[in-house]
């Protein structure tokens, strides 16, 4: 039995994040240091930059206010949220609370005949969509699914 020197650069996963301590000479701890390890198939190196930025960015405000909710940080930059707001500009926007089927339904009900879904060619109007998915939440629930209980949904 002899040990045998691995390639610890090869992802093992398609993006593993390996956070480990970091000591000075003296054996006193520095920090921690943040090494992504990505499949370079799915993910190139401006996008693991960026996720690494914004992980900064989450690890920064938190250590900032320790009582801030992950979810409150935000990671969007100013020239990704100036992006989404131009594609908005000239169009009537409106912020709305709801659950999604309520949202869906409520979509249906406005514009019945606009795209709601497209792939390759093939559309489903706002109506057509809203009406497979009543569909599938009542077999759902002709099956015993209800409120709190998980589904998994697979769909071309």
């Amino acid at each position: 039995l002899s040990a045998v020197d691995a390639d610890v650069s090869l992802a093992k996963f398609d993006l593993q994040v390996t956070v480990s301590e970091q000591f000075d000479e003296q054996g006193s701890s520095v920090g921690m240091g943040v090494a992504l390890t990505y499949a370079t198939d799915l993910f190139d190196e401006a996008t693991m930059i960026g996720f690494a930025e914004r992980f900064q960015q989450v690890l920064v405000a938190g250590s900032n206010d320790p009582d801030t909710s992950v979810g409150d940080i935000d990671i969007v930059t100013a020239q990704e949220r100036e992006s989404v707001l131009a594609l908005g500009r000239g169009r009537e926007v409106s912020l709305v609370d709801g659950v999604v089927p309520d949202l869906l339904t409520a979509q249906a009900e406005r514009t019945p005949e606009a795209a709601a879904v497209s792939v390759e060619g093939d559309e489903l109007t706002y109506a057509e969509f809203a009406d497979r998915v009543g569909r599938l939440a009542r077999y759902l629930i002709s099956t015993g699914v209800g409120p709190e209980v998980r589904v998994a949904v697979a769909m071309d």
